[in-house]
């Protein structure tokens, strides 16, 4: 284990290119943040929570209670990240953890730095685990992300390698996180709760320092617990995070491919709307096992259902992040028009792999997809966009936005955390 620790710190130490690419995603972890505080998405759950009808007044609000709550906003729309390895989305965890922390002196560069640090491992650790580890029954975000929103904490309060090996084994004992409650509110406790594991661990650190580390046969033996990959991939890790998928549209990154292949499709075959008759997808079983709402009920449903997704391409070739903003008001329509949508398993097919034919008025056009586990190809996706679309009405200091905005598009940024806090509470009316 120390082996490892010492490969995160030689490979996360002063990567530019990597802590520009977490720059990234942290405006990514705003935008859906904002989206789901100001639309006062979990008000009643987080009232009764923090005991408190003034619970987003608060000031005082305790490192373990900040975590949670971040960690379950910022991924309550599925807006956020994710990442194929170790079947996560890793700003929900890694940021809701570093910006629950009460260093305010710390540089934002040695935020982003630890950002990567626990984003990084998750390319080390993921393969360990999945995908038996998803296939199994756990969601990778509440356990996978337990460690590596730990690790980031553990880097930014500049503990030693024995320090981290420590809070690793004490958060071994709180991961937590299943993909049983999907498309229901408390799949979001798994963000939350594993935001909040790291910062249990690492207190559980400072108040014991001799607490007992991790060892090479713990770690094997939490693998084996978790199901998980009886002979795993040799584990590498890359130079940037463009193994992130900074998702384009509210969806689960399995179909985000899908929605983006078959805009691509349409587009090169000249395909409008009424010259086609029917459009049939095959995915592999993985990818069904994720994606069964045939009949998406409410928000949460709309974005893993590919029926529904294939379906609005078809009304709207144009579609961008705010197309999915409305679902809800669509789907009464699509449940009258969704049997020329037609989703199949074709059992040869892998991971994210997917085959896509469409019926038109005068053929049939057919063309395979294949993705390597772990990556989406493409360009990196432009955020503005996106953050626009989610920030632009929950402004409450046009200024203090500005300046933020800046602060997240600039190539260095300098100065301490307070002043990152102190703009997010001017602009969006936050405590963080």
């Amino acid at each position: 284990m120390l082996e490892i620790v010492n490969r995160l710190n030689g490979h996360t130490s002063k990567n530019t290119k990597g802590c520009l690419e977490a720059k990234r995603l942290l405006k990514d972890w705003l935008s859906c943040l904002i989206y789901a505080y100001a639309k006062r998405s979990a008000d009643e759950f987080f009232s009764t929570y923090f005991e408190s009808k003034n619970w987003r007044k608060s000031d005082t609000m305790r490192a373990v209670d900040r975590s949670f709550l971040l960690g379950y906003l910022s991924h309550y729309h599925e807006f956020d990240d994710s990442e194929f390895f170790g079947e996560t989305h890793p700003s929900a965890v890694v940021f809701s953890a570093l910006l629950s922390l009460p260093d305010d002196e710390k540089s934002v560069d040695h935020l982003l730095e630890s950002a990567y640090y626990g984003m990084s491992s998750l390319l080390f650790f993921g393969p360990y685990f999945n995908p038996h580890h998803y296939g199994s029954g756990w969601h990778g975000t509440g356990t996978l992300g337990s460690i590596a929103a730990t690790l980031a904490c553990c880097h930014f309060l500049e503990f030693s390698d024995e320090e981290k090996l420590s809070a690793l084994k004490s958060v071994s004992t709180l991961l937590s996180g299943n993909h049983l409650v999907f498309a229901s509110p408390s799949k979001f406790l798994n963000s939350a709760r594993a935001s909040q594991n790291a910062i249990v661990a690492c207190q559980i650190v400072r108040s014991m320092p001799r607490a007992e580390p991790m060892t090479d046969d713990d770690f094997k033996r939490l693998v084996e617990l978790y199901s998980g990959n009886p002979e795993p991939h040799s584990p590498y890790l890359e130079s940037n995070l463009n193994f992130i998928h900074s998702k384009t549209y509210p969806l689960c990154h399995c179909l985000v491919p899908v929605v983006e292949n078959f805009l691509a499709l349409m587009n090169s075959e000249s395909l409008g709307r009424r010259d086609i008759k029917s459009v049939s997808l095959k995915l592999s079983s993985y990818s069904r096992k994720i994606l069964h709402y045939d009949q998406p009920q409410n928000n949460y449903e709309v974005g893993f259902s590919p029926e529904f997704c294939l379906w609005l391409c078809l009304q709207k070739q144009d579609v961008d992040f705010s197309s999915f903003l409305i679902c809800e008001e669509l789907i009464s329509t699509f449940h009258s028009q969704k049997n020329e949508i037609h989703v199949q398993i074709n059992p040869n097919l892998e991971f994210m792999d997917h085959q896509i034919e469409i019926e038109t008025v005068s053929g049939v056009i057919k063309k395979d997809f294949s993705f390597n586990r772990g990556f989406v190809s493409g360009n990196r996706p432009d955020l503005s966009s996106k953050f626009k679309a989610l920030t632009e009405f929950a402004l409450c200091d046009k200024k203090a936005f500005n300046e933020l905005t800046a602060v997240l598009d600039g190539e260095k940024q300098t100065g301490s955390l307070r002043r990152l806090r102190q703009l997010v509470n001017l602009s969006f009316d936050m405590k963080i």
